[in-house]
């Protein structure tokens, strides 16, 4: 296993790869990426570490499924692909729903945890 300073060091240089590239393919696209991860990390802090919001979870059959906001925006992501929505006009919009994917994978280390075995 990995230790944390070299998974924080290694967290690092790609976000400023990830940035510097979607600066160099598209201003909107990178702007959107920012905006999106600040409105989520915002909205985060103030509604669900403090306030009223919980996670959302799904339970079937003696199983709770962990809908993480990276899953959430996945699946929108792949419903306007899979409806065939053309993101050339809308990279603003992809950028926002790209940054609260990534805020998701960039700030927790659970987010791979989506699966677990209901308490008895």
């Amino acid at each position: 296993m990995d230790s944390p300073q070299k998974r924080t060091k290694i967290k690092k240089f790609f976000s400023v790869a990830v940035l510097a590239g979607s600066i160099y393919a598209s201003f909107l696209f990178a702007g959107g990426l920012i905006l999106g991860y600040w409105v989520t990390r915002r909205f985060y802090k103030k509604f669900i570490e403090r306030g009223p919001l919980k996670h959302i979870y799904v339970e079937i059959k003696g199983w709770k499924i962990h809908l993480h906001h990276w899953i959430s925006g996945t699946i929108l992501l792949l419903a306007l692909l899979i409806a065939g929505v053309e993101f050339g006009d809308h990279r603003l919009f992809l950028g926002l729903l790209c940054g609260v994917i990534a805020h998701d994978i960039y700030d927790f280390n659970d987010w791979p945890h989506i699966i677990e075995k209901k308490a008895q």
